[in-house]
């Protein structure tokens, strides 16, 4: 019998640990493989993401440019100033507070209705917000304008 040949003392951890490091590198080298993958297809599906809100916003500026008024959106404020000069003594405060004097129902329901009109890119529950109501008083305002007209 061959006696087996004596190995310095810690030769046989440090190729166990060697064994150890290069299996770990392995596998953070296919980690680091599949983690680029996703990265590829992240910045191709965000650059296809961006090309077509682009796209919308083109078609967006356009809609807006070839509507009425060119695009050009006068501010709700300036609506509802040009309305309550027909009302002197209500501001902009007593139109969107929680007051429900009777000297305010008509200037505000005045205003609610010439918004809807001059802004129609407004939704129902925008305006409402804007005048800190519900939708359902700015499309009753709207209704109860139009009947006295």
């Amino acid at each position: 019998m061959n006696p087996q040949p004596k190995l310095p003392p810690g030769t046989l951890e440090q190729a166990d640990r060697i064994l150890l490091l290069e299996r770990r590198a392995k596998r953070l080298a296919s980690q680091n493989d599949e983690q680029s993958k996703l990265i590829l297809s992240l910045q191709l599906a965000l650059a296809d993401a961006q090309a077509r809100i682009l796209e919308q916003a083109k078609t967006l500026c356009q809609h807006a440019d070839s509507s009425e008024g060119v695009g050009v959106r006068r501010p709700v404020r300036d609506i509802v100033q040009e309305v309550l000069v027909l009302y002197p003594g209500v501001t902009w405060e007593d139109i969107t507070s929680v007051r429900r004097e009777k000297r305010l129902i008509e200037p505000r329901h005045r205003c609610m209705a010439a918004v809807y009109e001059e802004r129609k890119d407004l939704s129902l529950p925008m305006l409402g917000r804007v005048f800190r109501r519900d939708h359902t008083t700015i499309l009753h305002a709207v209704h109860k304008t139009e009947a006295k007209r």
